[in-house]
Order: structure tokens, then C-alpha cells, then sequence
């Protein structure tokens, strides 16, 4: 099913003007192989050759620059969490491995930003941004659990995990796609993938039970 119906790689969400683009993707790249801190809003100017002082035409502040990168990790997957929203779960699942596998191959800082950067944000901000990535674990969960409705929430909230953490973890492998010499990206994101879908339908009951306390059965809470 996974190959009848071909997931959205690479898009980019509306609403953004070609200037600030530029700035968002550069941001991007310098947060991701410099780090924050070590990044000034006159370098991201220089990499999207704009001036310094023209980027704050776009942004008031590096955070600005920051919180754009992160909007759009989530606005990727809540535009993934609504296409799997309109298919049938297992085609939901399906979509769900594709998608996520060729998000973290092709756009591997902004998983690595999120997880390393999102200190430097305020409360306000890291809350409201972490919640739709929450938001985003719960359609996993959701989809997991109605492909194997023999497990209890917390079980599939689990393998629901186990499958993101897999993929996001190859993030942290330091490939660059943009040198085809290191990686195969439709082979990372086929492996990945399948390795997804093997985690969510091979894990036995069995296995699952004697991982998740029985009187934790029930109760789940998404925390990535």
C-alpha cells in the first residue's frame, strides 16, 4: 500500500515570501552545523546573501530565526498527520513510516535542532511548538493502536515511539544529503521505513507486556 500511494517528500509550506525562505533555510543549515549559540544573525544574512540589517526586515531576533526553523518541522508534520488523517490505518501507517523516514533523511538538522536547540527558546514558545509535535505522536499512536487493536493505548503508544525514535536517530549519523557519495536517500528512507513498519507488526504482545508496567497500561503521555 506503502508503494501505491507515494508520500509528499521535501514540500514547503505556503505563506512564505522568497526572502524570508532563503533566511529560514540558511538558519537552518548554520543552527544545524554550527549550533545556535555559535550562529549570529549577520551569518545567516551572509549564508542567504542578504545584509545584516536587511534580516530584520524578516525577524526581530535570532530567536525569531529559531522559532521559524522549528514552526517548520511542525507545519511538515501536521501536514503529514492530516493526509494520514483521510486514509484507511493501515495506509495511514503507511504513510505516516514514508513520510517520516524521508523527513529525517532529507532534513535531518531540524530534528537535531529541536532536540538540541529548543532550550534557547521561551517557555511560551517551546510549549506551543513541542505540543504540535505531541499532537503529531498522538496520530501515531492512534494509527498503531487501530492496527493492532489487541494492544492496550500505552502498548501502542510504545511501539509508536520505538518507530519514531528509530528514524530519528539517524539524524544523529551526521550524513549530509546534500554529497550523494555518502548516503542513497530512497535507500535510507526504504530501510528506514521497512524497519518502522517491522517494529510496529513484529513486536509481539508478549514482548510489549513484560516492557510496560501493568498498572501503567492504560495511561500514556507523549514526551518527545
Amino acid at each position: 500500500m506503502a508503494e501505491q500511494r507515494k508520500a509528499r517528500r521535501g514540500g514547503r509550506p505556503p505563506g512564505r515570501t522568497p526572502r524570508r525562505e532563503m533566511l529560514i533555510d540558511a538558519a537552518l543549515d548554520l543552527f544545524h552545523r554550527s549550533g545556535y549559540r555559535n550562529t549570529s544573525t549577520t551569518d545567516v544574512g551572509a549564508a542567504a546573501g542578504i545584509s545584516g540589517p536587511a534580516v530584520y526586515r524578516h525577524f526581530a531576533n535570532k530567536e525569531d530565526l529559531l522559532t521559524a526553523v522549528l514552526e517548520l518541522s511542525s507545519q511538515l508534520m501536521e501536514t503529514a498527520a492530516a493526509e494520514a488523517a483521510t486514509l484507511p490505518p493501515r495506509g495511514a501507517l503507511d504513510y505516516l513510516l514514508d513520510s517520516y523516514a524521508a523527513f529525517c533523511v532529507q532534513r535531518p538538522g531540524l530534528s537535531i535542532i529541536w532536540l538540541e536547540e529548543r532550550r534557547n527558546l521561551t517557555d511560551e514558545i517551546r510549549e506551543r511548538i513541542g505540543g504540535h509535535h505531541q499532537d503529531y505522536i498522538w496520530m501515531w499512536t492512534t494509527t498503531v493502536a487501530a492496527v493492532r487493536p489487541e494492544l492496550a493505548r500505552t502498548e501502542a503508544h510504545v511501539l509508536a515511539q520505538l518507530a519514531i525514535g528509530l528514524m530519528t536517530s539517524v539524524t544523529f549519523l551526521h550524513l549530509d544529503p546534500r554529497h550523494p557519495g555518502q548516503i542513497d536517500q530512497e535507500g535510507m528512507r526504504r530501510l528506514l521505513a521497512e524497519t518502522g513498519r517491522r517494529i510496529v507488526f513484529q513486536t509481539t504482545a508478549a514482548e510489549l507486556a513484560a516492557a510496560v508496567h501493568p498498572a501503567r497500561r492504560d495511561a500514556v503521555r507523549a514526551t518527545w
